[in-house]
């Protein structure tokens, strides 16, 4: 009835991210794995006060109460079983703080609930690359010296599809792709990556279904990301894959988005692409390019929106053109 994400895992894909309905096993699965197989890993969570929850509570105990935690210099954690090290438990907000630890006997990485709720407030700036930094130090020189790189599994709810990582890997545009064509599933093979929809089984929807909490949030955003692991949170409207711009004119480009227009009508479709737009080309990184889009389309790309008269080929760029003209999505 319940998930094991360990399933999932392949060979040489070496940056697992999954994503599923909250309490059907993705973390319980991973800790499980982690303990098993016996290897040095790091428990980590996005920032401290997470962390230390995470060690109050022992999230290990369940599997084992013989695993205790005990604090280092540094905020973090070492983890450990009869007075053995079998892991650590750091914060990527203070990630870079740890001194004096070589990590390089640390064989995996399991990154719980890096998408947060959609009430928390992140602690961190430049998120993503205190991950890509993180991993770096982590990592070293171990691929050089011969060695098979660092295992990283991540796991969250379906908070947020514009997060951070998923951002700046550039792979938002492929999950939507993926689950628009039906599958639950994106594997980059050239870059070691994939990203897991976990699909929670019948029996365990239906007996959910039957608790106190999803018959009062029935119908609602919350059961759609708890329970049926959407991104229930994140405005689809308005976002459609593939539309065919045949009659349509490009009008404006800001950073490699395209704003598309119907002849002889207002009804537009953002979408990248490279076609050049004379005169009509903003840097959205351009303080005074930004101004400039902002001062002169904000009020007609507004009156398109509560029209319903644009589409946008997918909610990346809704998200961007959104942030750029300060509207909330």
């Amino acid at each position: 009835m319940f998930t094991n994400v360990i399933e999932f895992l392949k060979e040489k894909i070496y940056f697992n991210f999954f994503i599923g309905g909250r309490g059907v096993g993705k973390t319980y699965s991973t800790l499980n794995h982690l303990l098993k197989e016996k290897k040095i890993f790091i428990y980590l969570r996005t920032n401290t006060k997470e962390l230390e929850i995470a060690a109050d509570s022992n999230v290990f105990g369940v599997l084992d109460k013989r695993i205790k935690w005990r604090k280092l210099e540094d905020d973090f954690f070492a983890i450990e079983k009869n007075e053995k090290l079998i892991g650590y438990g750091c914060a990527l907000s203070t990630f870079k703080n740890i001194r004096g630890v070589n990590f390089e006997n640390v064989e995996i990485i399991f990154h719980d609930e890096f998408i947060p709720e959609v009430s928390a407030r992140r602690v961190i700036k430049n998120e993503a690359d205190a991950f890509f930094n993180m991993i770096e130090s982590v990592n070293r020189n171990r691929e050089l010296l011969g060695h098979p790189p660092i295992l990283y599994i991540a796991c969250a709810n379906a908070n947020n599809i514009y997060n951070p990582y998923f951002i700046a890997l550039n792979i938002i545009n492929n999950i939507e792709l993926a689950l628009f064509e039906g599958s639950n599933r994106f594997i980059d093979y050239e870059r070691g990556l994939q990203v897991v929809m976990l699909q929670a089984s019948n029996e365990y929807i239906e007996k959910k279904k039957q608790t106190a909490l999803y018959k009062l949030t029935a119908g609602t955003d919350f059961e759609k990301m708890s329970l049926l692991n959407e991104f229930s949170y994140n405005d689809f409207s308005q976002v459609k894959k593939n539309v065919k711009i045949a009659g349509y004119i490009p009008i404006l480009k800001i950073d490699n988005i395209i704003i598309w227009r119907k002849k002889g009508q207002k009804h537009y479709v953002a979408r990248y692409g490279n076609v050049r737009v004379p005169g009509k080309e903003f840097n959205s990184n351009n303080d005074l390019e930004c101004k400039l889009f902002f001062k002169n389309f904000r009020e007609p790309f507004y009156i398109a929106i509560l029209n319903n008269n644009i589409i946008f080929d997918n909610y990346e760029i809704k998200k961007k053109l959104f942030d750029i003209l300060k509207i909330k999505c």
